[in-house]
């Protein structure tokens, strides 16, 4: 199995992300990603839909939550004008793409391994089942570590 290390060192890095990462860091396109994949040309982020349905209900919140809200929704505006393809965060080295992920079914997900009505459950899952798809992806969220270990995923 490959190592988040290894994955860090290629040159096109995927990840997908949590709400917290969303809320608690910086705006995706101005964090250090030199610096966490120093030899990636290209960063690929993917957001999941429950993280997404997330970010929407906080836009009725208030203080930094509102904040990271509106420019989530902003994001989401821009991903509608360009038909839900992705769209660059930022042209420098590396590039750094945004993008949805699928839109999953709870039939899709495994409800035998995770809790599907629990949020923080339903983000793990739909993250890794994006990983059959997308299998050099790391997940960069606290979530994981409330839903357990999950083998071949990345966090």
């Amino acid at each position: 199995m490959t190592t988040v290390v290894e994955l860090l060192a290629a040159e096109q890095v995927t990840f997908c992300v949590d709400t917290n990462i969303l809320i608690e860091f910086q705006a995706l396109a101005s964090l250090p990603w030199h610096e966490l994949a120093p030899a990636a040309t290209s960063i690929r982020i993917i957001v999941p839909t429950k993280v997404g349905a997330e970010m929407d209900e906080h836009k009725f919140s208030s203080g930094r939550l509102r904040k990271r809200a509106a420019e989530f929704s902003d994001l989401v505006r821009r991903l509608e004008q360009n038909n839900y393809a992705p769209i660059n965060l930022r042209d420098a080295r590396p590039l750094v793409t945004f993008e949805f992920g699928a839109l999953f079914k709870a039939k899709d997900l495994d409800g035998e391994q995770f809790e599907l009505t629990d949020a923080d459950n339903r983000v793990v899952a739909e993250v890794f089942r994006t990983s059959v798809d997308v299998p050099a992806l790391v997940f960069m969220a606290d979530a994981a570590r409330s839903c357990g270990r999950i083998p071949n995923l990345r966090y």
